[in-house]
């Protein structure tokens, strides 16, 4: 009897021997008589390789906010120390915003940092440190940490940023 993780092409053809076939799982089979091809001991092979799921890799902090006010919001954003940049987010609408991790899988990233007018009459800047999620895609808002833009239920010219997830 011969363990069997591979064998080369020209040994499967013909075979009077026992053989017994350990596939990546630890899980033996037995075979007996002519092994008229390769097909038998790579499918046992194959059913052992394929066990274990496939997982994405976590390549990019992810937060997606949310207008769910009115009015357009202007806001100011960053990631870490990077330079300020400004967005109009009209009504409705959804952004993404993205910070592309240095190895895959870290898991960690510098904050997203928010600033916009709270007041819809008036002035109150309003500084955010946005929670963030983890993800292999960076163009849509799949596991990305949600935030959204409401008006205040208690005062109506006044809107916070949430966290929604």
């Amino acid at each position: 009897m011969r363990d069997v993780l591979s064998t080369p092409s020209n040994q499967c053809s013909e075979g009077f021997e026992e053989y017994r076939i350990k596939a990546a799982c630890g899980v033996y089979s037995v075979m007996a008589g002519r092994m008229r091809n390769c097909a038998i001991v790579l499918a046992a092979i194959a059913a052992g390789l394929v066990a274990a799921p496939a997982q994405a890799e976590t390549r990019f902090a992810k937060v997606c906010i949310k207008n769910e006010t009115t009015s357009n919001m202007v806001f100011s954003w960053r990631f870490g120390t990077a330079d300020w940049r400004k967005v109009t987010l009209s009504a409705g609408r959804e952004q993404i915003f993205t910070h592309k991790l240095a190895k895959v899988n870290q898991n960690t990233s510098p904050p997203l940092y928010v600033t916009y007018d709270a007041k819809k009459v008036g002035t109150d800047i309003e500084p955010k440190v946005l929670a963030v999620g983890y993800a292999s895609g960076d163009t849509n808002c799949n596991q990305a940490k949600h935030h959204a833009f409401r008006t205040d239920p208690q005062d109506k010219n006044f809107i916070t940023l949430y966290s929604v997830d």
